[in-house]
């Protein structure tokens, strides 16, 4: 039988091709993809594979759906927001699941003080009440105080939630929008100092240790790497279209010896798997990596090592400032090769922006450390 309701989007791919995503209605659960060619779903006949994923994808939707939520309550318009918001639905899927989690998390927040009860199953107007600041703060600090950036990315999902109850006339107020953010940045750019890669890298697991690596020798984001493409890899270059610009920029990675003698590990890396990745980069298990499944991977191993409990501790976002500092000091040993015009292609900036990023990326303090160390140790 067909199925009606299916809702199927369509991306290009780096090659020119398509690939499609298949959810079970709009705004629903991922279940399906193919490349190429788009699956026909109001034929009778459909493939025994995809019928099975469909209905295992409306199974799960239903365990995790709240039974029967209030008229009026925060899981009832929680429902709707997942299908009506325009907003929302435009988000990638990725980013769909990840405020979806967090909002479901706030949903058992408890308010009151004699009987507390979950906010889901109260009325949506609780959170026109300037008493809910006391409740959400306390709520974060229960849940994420450990981990700051994951409590403002929370706030923000809420937030992005009460503009929406806004718009529909549910609400006067969005009183998540005013609280103070959890994650302090910073003062100075963090980079992998030699000591810490090496320490990082002694240990790691060869899909971890792949990830980092390419990182540091491309100089790129997080979601481009874990999404390359194997079409992306070409005989002297590599190029992306990048997710932050919304593949409006394109960068051009020119590979370097090293960033061979890398390809080559992993290419010899996917021969062990019978069926083998189209991505560059890939899990233990031989399949293309989610976001948050490399997020937690890659701080599982990053705290097991110990750099993971100072604000001062290198991320993996500091991985593309490490990278930018090396490719500017490379710069002053071949300005022929590695010209400006390089790295404009190769970080997406724009010529206007060059020397302003280079400030951004680039700590002038571990230039310098970086330089001693390259006097004594040509391969940093």
């Amino acid at each position: 039988m067909p199925i009606k309701g299916i809702h199927i989007q369509g991306s290009k791919l780096a090659d020119g091709s398509r690939r499609y995503y298949y959810y079970a209605w709009r705004g629903g659960p991922h279940f399906w993809t193919t490349d190429h060619t788009r699956i026909d779903t109001s034929r009778k006949r459909l493939p025994t594979e995809f019928m099975a994923a469909y209905e295992t994808a409306c199974q799960r939707a239903r365990e995790q759906a709240p039974a029967h939520p209030e008229e009026g309550s925060y899981d009832h318009y929680l429902s709707r927001y997942r299908q009506e918001s325009k907003r929302f639905l435009k988000l990638s899927e990725e980013k769909r699941r990840t405020r979806t989690r967090y909002l479901a998390k706030w949903s058992d927040m408890k308010i009151g003080k004699t009987s507390p009860q979950k906010v889901g199953r109260l009325t949506i107007q609780v959170f026109d009440n300037l008493e809910i600041v006391t409740y959400l703060n306390r709520f974060r600090e229960e849940h994420w105080a450990e981990t700051p950036s994951a409590a403002d990315e929370a706030t923000s999902a809420l937030s992005q939630f009460l503009i929406w109850l806004k718009s529909i006339g549910k609400l006067t107020n969005n009183y998540a929008r005013n609280l103070e953010p959890m994650y302090e940045r910073p003062d100075t750019n963090q980079i992998w100092e030699v000591d810490q890669r090496e320490a990082f890298l002694k240990d790691a697991p060869w899909q971890i240790r792949h990830a980092f690596l390419l990182a540091l020798y491309t100089g790129q984001r997080r979601g481009d790497l874990i999404s390359m493409s194997l079409t992306a890899v070409k005989p002297h270059h590599i190029i992306i279209k990048t997710g932050k610009s919304k593949g409006k920029k394109t960068a051009i990675v020119p590979i370097t010896p090293q960033l061979r003698d890398l390809l080559n590990e992993i290419e010899a890396k996917r021969s062990e798997f019978a069926v083998q990745p189209s991505t560059v980069l890939f899990s233990s298990s031989g399949t293309p990596w989610t976001t948050e499944g490399f997020k937690s991977s890659f701080e599982r191993h990053r705290k097991r090592i110990g750099l993971a409990s100072r604000k001062t501790d290198p991320t993996f976002h500091d991985l593309r400032k490490t990278a930018a500092t090396w490719y500017v000091i490379k710069q002053q040993d071949y300005p022929d090769i590695l010209t400006d015009k390089v790295l404009v292609d190769m970080f997406t900036w724009s010529h206007d922006e060059l020397d302003k990023m280079k400030r951004v990326y680039v700590n002038d303090d571990a230039v310098i450390r970086a330089l001693t160390e390259h006097k004594r140790n040509q391969n940093l």
